[in-house]
């Protein structure tokens, strides 16, 4: 008897080790089904060929698979660390261009490692099209900061590039990185067009406690 209850407690642990993977999958899988149709309905199509969309949908995609591998691979404390420079090295086409100020360490969930992922590959890419990536002296200084435990902000500093200036109309790269932020992840994106360069600030609410150290 003794032996029988122990048989149906480990079958038990077993069943409900189960369900909670099969269910962070099935959340994992509604959340990137998410993300690829977000990914379509805000990429470009008016005025521009099936070639220019194609490229820019699969840069984006590509990026996405990018954050998933990690969202599967990395739970530790360097979470942030490890997705920000996979995302950026595309972009790095000098050891200057994108400089990374270590900050504090910070695990990430998989939802949020996801949607950061776009966002920078989204920052990235207009930096490189527009922005202080565009030049060979231009720069982008990348670092982050726990406001508390549970509240996140990212900061991206461009300089060294073309002069801009705030768009007259939201476009789709902007619609985008509102989405992945505001509305999957909860939090606010801030941007600011300086003359010397763009600056935006990314604030989003962690999932889980994380503390320095």
């Amino acid at each position: 008897m003794l032996l029988s209850i122990v048989d149906v407690t480990e079958r038990s642990r077993k069943a409900a080790e189960f369900e909670a993977i099969f269910s962070e999958l099935r959340h994992r899988m509604k959340n990137l089904l998410g993300l690829v149709r977000a990914l379509a309905n805000q990429t470009k199509a008016e005025g521009i060929s099936g070639e220019e969309y194609r490229q820019a949908f699969v840069g984006r995609l590509d990026a996405l698979v990018e954050a998933n591998d990690l969202s599967l691979k990395e739970h530790g404390k360097d979470s942030l660390e490890a997705l920000i420079a996979r995302a950026t090295i595309p972009f790095q086409s000098s050891p200057e261009a994108i400089r990374v100020e270590p900050g504090p360490p910070v695990a990430l969930a998989s939802k949020e490692i996801m949607s950061l992922s776009l966002v920078l590959h989204e920052l990235a890419t207009n930096a490189v099209k527009y922005g202080a990536l565009s030049v060979a002296s231009g720069q982008v200084d990348i670092r982050w900061q726990l406001e508390d435990p549970h509240m996140l902000r990212i900061m991206w500093s461009e300089r060294g590039g073309p002069p801009v200036a705030a768009p007259t109309s939201t476009g789709y790269g902007t619609q985008l990185i509102q989405f992945a932020i505001a509305y999957n992840l909860g939090g606010r994106v801030e941007q600011a067009y300086h003359p010397h360069g763009l600056e935006a600030q990314i604030v989003v609410p962690l999932e889980r406690a994380t503390r320095p150290g």
